[in-house]
């Protein structure tokens, strides 16, 4: 199913949905900002728990809870989660058609595969497995653990959020203790509780957090005037869901594959699109013209890329923690932000990009094609198809070209998004002028070997 309407609207409900709007706010904290929070959280948390215990986790099952997680709260928009909890409780018939609605929507929003995985994750949720305590759950189904990171996640994101912004202006100590007590259900979790807890503020594992939550403070587009305004953690947040979206659109075709043992293109490839922007954590936001003028006056190789992993660097620090393994966690975001296994410098470094279609072998990236300067080489799209080959826990396999057509895609809604509701200037009518021609490359260059669904989603966009 093409990307409709209906769903892009959908999902740009994301960035007008506020959250704690009952409290003092200095700035927007939108669903979309949460969602994204939410899964670099599970991010770090699961791959703790993986590093440091005999746990294996169904990340795929967290991926798309969350994805079902999220169009439930732009379903229900703004009703409180407390609010939530009661009619659950007291009128368990009504909150279940209230959620049969959603269901059915959901059927004509998404492409069939993602659809049958929201349903079974529905399913999960209101099984018996799904509301045992947490002791039973995780001993008695293989998806506990996976289910319990997830959910460990939402709290932490909802703590950091009410912890850093709300919290400050509210003072009410009341909801504070109301989060922490939640969390500390979760302290089965590495990570969540004690000296190495992501909430244990003199943590370097909550310094690391905390640096990560900035992206909610920097906002996309800062030469343009734009509303809706939209973070770089929103903006991470919807090109993860629509290369997610996009993906499972091939699967649907039949044009790409399952392994037994989890989707690991799909899986590796969202959360590549979840910190592909990761270096701006460090940089802050720099617009594409100052790039492309930075990188077309040093013939030598990309100036910037080089400050970014050192940067970069500079930010892994403060997840070295004694007594917990990290290192898998560090070389993971080094791969998905830059396209790089480890730390480099040199060729190596001007060389990769976080939009490589690529995977790991040997402790080496393998790339496929690279989007820049190769679009026009045929023999860049038969490489293409080589990584569903890969399709390999330990492989990292990531369609770094998907993410990159995608990354436009959600520029274009930003932009569309505002100019549509008449506010726009200049420099966005500018960007949405020139986004179609971007975008049209996909289309006819790259796309097409994968059929015609992901063309048309793209083209459906244009037409709009």
């Amino acid at each position: 199913m093409p990307l409709t309407n209906a769903t892009t609207n959908m999902l740009m409900r994301g960035f007008v949905i506020q959250r704690w709007n009952d409290r003092i706010r200095p700035l927007p904290l939108v669903e979309i900002d949460r969602f994204a929070l939410t899964m670099i959280s599970s991010f770090i948390i699961g791959n703790i728990l993986e590093s440091n215990t005999e746990s294996r986790l169904d990340w795929d099952f967290i991926i798309y809870g969350s994805i079902y997680d999220l169009f439930r709260k732009l379903r229900f928009y703004d009703m409180k989660s407390t609010v939530q909890r009661r009619i659950k409780d007291s009128f368990p018939d009504e909150w279940t058609n209230m959620n049969d609605k959603l269901l059915y929507e959901l059927k004509y929003l998404v492409p069939n595969h993602l659809y049958q995985k929201l349903r079974s994750y529905r399913a999960f949720v209101t099984s018996e497995h799904g509301n045992l305590p947490w002791d039973k759950l995780i001993t008695s189904s293989d998806l506990g653990y996976s289910f319990a990171v997830l959910r460990a996640a939402q709290r932490l994101s909802t703590y950091y959020e009410f912890k850093t912004v709300i919290h400050t202006y509210n003072k009410d100590q009341k909801v504070l203790n109301d989060l922490l007590g939640a969390l500390s259900t979760f302290e089965f979790l590495p990570g969540i509780g004690g000296t190495t807890s992501l909430t244990e503020e003199n943590s370097k594992l909550y310094s690391f957090m905390k640096s990560i939550h900035s992206l909610r403070f920097q906002l996309r587009w800062s030469q343009a005037f734009k509303l809706p305004a939209a973070s770089v953690l929103g903006h991470v947040g919807l090109v993860s869901v629509l290369s997610y979206f996009l993906y499972h659109e091939l699967l649907d075709q039949g044009l790409a594959s399952i392994v037994s043992d989890g989707n690991w293109i799909a899986t590796n490839t969202f959360y590549a699109a979840l910190f592909h922007d990761l270096p701006e954590v460090m940089t802050r936001d720099i617009v594409s013209p100052v790039k492309e003028e930075l990188t077309s006056s040093v013939p030598s190789g990309d100036p910037l890329r080089t400050i970014e992993i050192d940067m970069l660097g500079e930010l892994f620090d403060k997840l070295e923690y004694k007594n917990v393994k990290l290192n898998n966690i560090i070389d993971l975001l080094f791969y998905y932000s830059t396209g790089l296994w480890k730390q480099s410098t040199g060729s190596a470094a001007n060389t990769a990009s976080e939009f490589a279609t690529r995977y790991v072998a040997g402790g080496n990236v393998a790339v496929l094609c690279v989007p820049s300067g190769h679009i026009d080489n045929n023999s860049c799209i038969g490489n293409e198809k080589q990584l569903f080959s890969h399709n390999k826990k330990n492989e990292y396999p990531v369609l770094g070209r998907l993410i990159k057509a995608v990354d436009l895609i959600a520029a274009y809604l930003e932009a569309a998004q505002s100019i549509r509701s008449g506010i726009t200037d200049e420099e966005l009518r500018k960007a949405y002028s020139l986004l179609p021609t971007k975008l049209a490359k996909y289309d006819s260059q790259w796309l097409t070997y994968f059929d015609i669904s992901i063309a048309a989603s793209i083209r459906s966009i244009l037409e709009r």
